[in-house]
């Protein structure tokens, strides 16, 4: 898993949930994330969460520093949204978040991967 994947997953908090909608806080990106990704690689990759099955809009706030999703909450699970965005969540994810991890994980790759040569 990069390192910069799991930085920022460490970096957003859950500012607001409700069933089908939640919104993603970043609460700081961290200076060895920070110096490898833009603005604008940020702003792509959260955007680009609407390629996951299961969400249906994103909306981006770069002043606040949030990420509004809405989603099927049959299809993305309400508690994995939680448990992904929990510090020390890795080691105790149910299947759904597991399930939630990876589709973020593979699109942090497809945005960042080629622009930090597999080291984000």
């Amino acid at each position: 898993m990069p390192e910069g994947f799991d930085a920022l997953l460490a970096e957003v908090r859950i500012a607001h949930q409700i069933p089908g909608r939640v919104r993603l806080k970043l609460a700081g990106v961290p200076a060895s994330v920070r110096t490898r990704l833009s603005p604008e690689i940020l702003a792509r990759f959260f955007a680009g969460l609407a390629e996951i099955p299961g969400i249906r809009q994103v909306k981006l706030n770069a002043l606040a520093q949030s990420c509004t999703l809405e989603y099927d909450p049959h299809t993305l699970a309400d508690h994995a949204w939680r448990e992904l965005f929990s510090p020390g969540h890795a080691a105790t994810l149910s299947g759904n978040a597991q399930c939630l991890r990876e589709s973020v994980r593979q699109r942090y790759q497809k945005v960042v991967g080629g622009v930090t040569n597999g080291n984000a």
